[in-house]
């Protein structure tokens, strides 16, 4: 796996073993039902936040407001939100996909 070749240092081999596509997928050892509900409610967490821009998509689409759809301030808001998460995502040496 891609995951593996990167070298990271919180990549180790799963002592008790792990479900395999979270291993080959995220490079997670999910060893108990608490990690296993960790990368669950983590998956649905971002399908949720992908889902909450459908409506103001549809609607700027029916209206054709397409450029007028988002503030300035929102969007400044929303980088600098983001910026602050991958500093902290490489300050705090994650995984690297929750970097990417």
């Amino acid at each position: 796996m891609v995951w593996k070749k990167l070298g990271s240092r919180n990549f180790s081999s799963c002592p008790s073993g792990s479900i395999q596509w979270i291993w080959d997928v995220l490079g997670e050892c999910a060893q108990d039902g608490w990690d296993e509900a960790s990368v669950g409610l983590g998956l649905i967490s971002i399908l949720c936040f992908a889902a909450s821009t459908f409506p103001q998509f549809i609607k700027a689409y029916k209206t054709g407001n397409m450029d007028q759809a988002l503030s300035l301030w929102f969007l400044l808001g929303w980088i600098g939100g983001d910026s602050c998460n991958l500093i902290g995502s490489f300050l705090a040496d994650q995984l690297p996909l929750q970097t990417w």
